[in-house]
């Protein structure tokens, strides 16, 4: 069984990897990238989680995707593939589906801020110093503001 510390951990070794479009890349390599889809797939694959319909979660799922998300796709495959939560509810290891800024477009996994002293984190694609990479950022009241939707992952306690 996955423990949401655990997959807290792995999540965040993808931190500091290139932003690109339709990324699913491998901690470590130098040429790797990803996007905010793409770390919710690689965290589960690295992790062998599946789905609650039973599917494992693959890198390559989801490749075929535009730059974009069309509309509000992100909150229907996370319908789809994850449990919904009150969005009130969430805590680590939670995955978020923010608004951005007229759909949902945008996903990041919550974690312990650690230099927050108990604050919640959020661990997503964002720009920094004008290169858009995974960071792992406090989850103030802007972000907070935008989360559409939470769930959790099946088998992860």
């Amino acid at each position: 069984m996955t423990t949401k510390e655990e997959l807290v951990r792995v999540a965040r070794t993808y931190v500091g990897m290139p932003f690109r479009a339709q990324g699913r890349g491998v901690p470590g390599n130098r040429y790797a990238t990803i996007d905010c889809g793409g770390l919710l797939v690689c965290v589960g694959e690295d992790l062998n989680l599946i789905d609650k319909n039973g599917i494992p979660f693959l890198r390559s799922d989801y490749s075929d995707r535009g730059p974009q998300p069309i509309r509000d796709e992100l909150l229907f495959e996370c319908n789809l593939r994850l449990i919904p939560k009150k969005k009130s509810e969430y805590g680590p290891s939670d995955v978020v589906t923010l608004r951005a800024p007229n759909s949902v477009a945008h996903c990041g996994i919550i974690s312990n801020f650690p230099k927050g002293g108990g604050e919640f984190g959020l661990i997503f694609a964002y720009p920094i110093r004008g290169a858009m990479k995974l960071v792992e950022t406090r989850l103030d009241e802007r972000w907070k503001y935008r989360i559409a939707g939470v769930f959790s992952w099946p088998g992860v306690e």
